[in-house]
């Protein structure tokens, strides 16, 4: 993991030893979880146990067993890049769920063509110990001293092992979040190893109930409930609204966002957004999760991922849930969710139909493979404008969201564009030039249009990547994403660069505060016009909760914070401040405490829904 990903940490020779040596602990656990029970049957005190044949069966049991670990292992050092964790067992959730994933592993080959060559040599290695050492045993005459002396290696043996997967002699079994005690928080994936994470997983997405607080004074630290509070006299307007998320657009990549990156010779990869969001309304917002199937739920119905499982994949998926397309609708509203990609993928077109849109738009009903990019679906250019033409033929108002596609691994640009957009230090960045382009084009087609003036533009990104600068590498730059408004006979929304913590949750209460809708709904976010609401962005990642609240970061697992950061004065997170006694640290705890009480009552008792 660290070789791999030198240039995202920052980590001393010390460093480097205390890691390795605390990591051996997990190590052995993850080794003797995969093992323990092909050891004890080697050494079973019984006739057959030298037998040949039954040797051989183990090994190839065995030497299966160990390749899949060593596959993982190996593979999950490149995948940490993009959610900055080991894989857990929801992995193979996330797999059933998108259904191009097989056709896509010949370009992670190329791409990451050490991972197979690498997970090749060992294997071979391994195939040869293994069967070496097999043909080293004989068959011996079984009689009682030898059963006995059998009998003890065997419950030797089997003490070890089960020592050696608890992690030693605590009164609990060492866990994911165990990885804290021994080095800080962004460093825990390099002394994890992934077999453990995926064992320690198996089974776990189902979230518990927490009774912090009791209904009074939970309701008074926060809740998600909201409530019209304008004055009657306020008529509801009748604006169209377009949500456009974009594939993997870290805030890192504009130079809207920083200017005063190299001296001020940065030019980011986003000309046109940049020059929109001159027009616009705009922040540097927190994403609610590092996934796509975070992210859309998040923007669409103001539910964060404070789970191991995204919601569209766990077992609360048929809750009833509010959401903007299902508020809007009462509203008069049309709506539709468009996305270039295979129809299924990431369950997308089920989620959507639960979110209560009226239709889905995806490679299938585009209907032309011409326009394929040959992994995921269709090239942005040619689905935006599709886009633009399908909503066109819409009943006003309407709500539409587009999620698109092209700045996604392996990052492919259509041969017409071939070397028309720069490249810059990450592969993603010449495909992110690439669909702004393709909004660029989305625009100038839609100002032809008769419903343009009357529509409120919001864009965003579905999650982060990979980053590059020493900021967007760590637990706060990696989940920074931009929001902008833009509605171009919107004055109000004009040009402003709001300095205040802002995140994808209130995106929809945004929307229901920008029209004046009084329905009253759930949702876990806040409206960006509300001058008193609580301004913070919460995600979770591998046991972790982070908040980030009033200049400040608190990083909170198994009931305690374990890490907690002035962001002013300290940006890349390199002085834990916590037990300072700073009066802060204990009003966001306080304030962590009920968001996830809230969050986990309200998912497990299926109340997301004022309906």
């Amino acid at each position: 993991m660290l070789f791999f990903n030198l240039a995202s940490y920052n980590f001393s020779f010390t460093d480097a030893l205390k890691v390795w040596f605390w990591g051996l602990r997990f190590d052995i656990s993850g080794l003797l979880m995969i093992n323990g029970l092909f050891i004890l049957f080697y050494v079973l005190p019984v006739p057959f146990s030298t037998n040949k044949k039954y040797i051989k069966i183990i090994d190839i049991i065995a030497i299966t067993f160990n390749i899949f670990a060593i596959l993982v292992n190996i593979s999950d050092a490149v995948y940490y890049r993009f959610t900055l964790k080991r894989t857990t067992f929801e992995i193979f959730k996330m797999i059933e769920a998108n259904n191009g994933f097989v056709e896509l592993i010949p370009s992670f080959i190329v791409d990451f063509w050490f991972v197979p060559i690498i997970v090749a040599i060992l294997s071979i290695m391994l195939i040869k110990v293994y069967f070496y050492y097999g043909n080293k045993i004989n068959s011996v005459s079984y009689k009682l001293k030898i059963y006995v002396i059998q009998s003890g290696v065997f419950l030797l043996l089997a003490g070890f092992i089960i020592l050696g997967i608890r992690g030693g002699f605590q009164l609990k079994p060492i866990s994911l979040v165990d990885a804290a005690m021994y080095t800080s928080l962004d460093k825990i994936p390099v002394l994890l190893n992934t077999p453990f994470t995926l064992i320690k997983t198996v089974g776990k997405s189902s979230i518990k109930e927490f009774d912090y607080f009791n209904e009074k004074e939970l309701a008074e630290i926060y809740t998600p409930e909201h409530f019209y509070k304008k004055t009657d006299s306020i008529k509801t307007k009748n604006t169209n609204i377009v949500i456009i998320v974009l594939e993997s657009f870290s805030v890192e990549h504009f130079r809207y966002f920083n200017e005063d990156i190299e001296n001020g010779d940065y030019l980011g990869f986003t000309p046109f957004l940049d020059s929109l969001f001159k027009k616009s309304l705009v922040f540097k917002a927190i994403a609610n999760g590092k996934r796509s199937v975070d992210g859309i739920p998040a923007i669409i119905s103001g539910l964060p991922s404070l789970m191991d499982m995204s919601f569209i994949i766990s077992n609360y998926t048929g809750n009833r849930i509010n959401s903007l397309p299902q508020v809007l609708k009462q509203q008069g509203y049309s709506s539709a969710f468009f996305h270039g990609g295979k129809n299924g993928t990431m369950n997308f077109n089920s989620y959507v139909k639960q979110a209560n849109f009226d239709k889905y738009f995806g490679k299938d009903e585009y209907n032309n493979n011409d326009d394929f990019d040959g992994h995921w679906g269709i090239w942005d250019e040619n689905f935006f404008n599709y886009f633009a033409n399908e909503i066109s033929k819409m009943q006003q108002p309407f709500f539409t969201t587009i999620f698109s596609l092209s700045s996604h691994h392996p990052y492919s640009i259509p041969d017409k564009h071939k070397n028309k957009f720069r490249k810059g230090k990450l592969p993603i960045q010449q495909t992110v030039m690439y669909t702004d382009y393709s909004l660029k084009q989305f625009f100038k087609n839609a100002e032809k249009m008769p419903w343009y003036k009357n529509t409120l533009f919001i864009i965003t990104a579905d999650h982060t990547s990979e980053g590059s600068l020493d900021f967007y590498k760590n637990s706060v730059g990696q989940y920074q994403v931009p929001i902008a408004f833009y509605c171009p006979t919107d004055s109000s929304l004009k040009y402003r660069k709001v300095r205040k913590t802002v995140q994808q949750t209130d995106i929809f209460p945004t929307v229901v505060d920008y029209l004046s809708i009084k329905s009253p709904y759930v949702a876990f976010g806040s409206s960006v016009f509300d001058t008193l609401a609580p301004n913070f962005g919460i995600n979770y990642n591998g046991g972790y909760y982070q908040l980030i609240k009033d200049n400040y970061l608190l990083k909170y697992a198994e009931n305690e914070t374990k890490g907690f950061y002035d962001l002013k004065l300290d940006s890349l997170l390199k002085n834990n401040i916590k037990d300072t006694n700073n009066p802060v640290q204990k009003t966001m705890e306080q304030f962590l405490k009920a968001n996830i009480q809230q969050y986990n009552y309200r998912m497990i008792n299926n109340k997301l829904s004022l309906d």
